[in-house]
């Protein structure tokens, strides 16, 4: 479940590099069953990522962030994760950010949305864990 919520989460970084061009649903390209909604939501984002489960369920993850370097909690079916996210928006088409599992960083991440808006690239480092990087591609729908 930790490393399904830290893919996940590196996710909606990029969906919020621009909130005009990021609202709407979006598919990971490398796993089409999951998705990302971003919505406005006053002065941030409310992101809804939904994607299948080893058992064949549906699991809904949400985050609602500003963007604004501050830390928010990651919900996985209405409940806490022990994971937060703190995004820093560097320009309007990219946005780099923090992850953290009950505390300790766990990974960075790098997102980059395209110049026509129609995809969105993420960089995952989970060095912080003894993991890599990781390339995701979302394309709107």
């Amino acid at each position: 479940m930790k490393r399904i919520a830290f893919c996940v989460c590196s996710l909606l970084m990029a969906g919020m590099a621009q909130a005009q061009l990021a609202v709407g649903k979006w598919v990971k390209r490398e796993m089409p069953q999951m998705t990302m909604v971003v919505e406005a939501m006053g002065t941030g984002y409310n992101i809804t990522y939904r994607f299948p489960t080893a058992d064949g369920k549906s699991t809904t993850m949400t985050l609602k962030t500003a963007f604004d370097g501050n830390e928010t909690e990651f919900l996985i079916n209405g409940k806490p994760t022990g994971q937060t996210y703190a995004g820093k928006r560097i320009d309007s088409h990219h946005v780099a950010g923090i992850v953290k599992m009950d505390g300790r960083t766990s990974a960075t991440t790098k997102s980059e949305l395209s110049a026509d808006g129609n995809t969105i690239t993420v960089e995952n480092d989970s060095a912080p864990m003894g993991g890599g990087k990781q390339i995701e591609h979302w394309d709107r729908r």
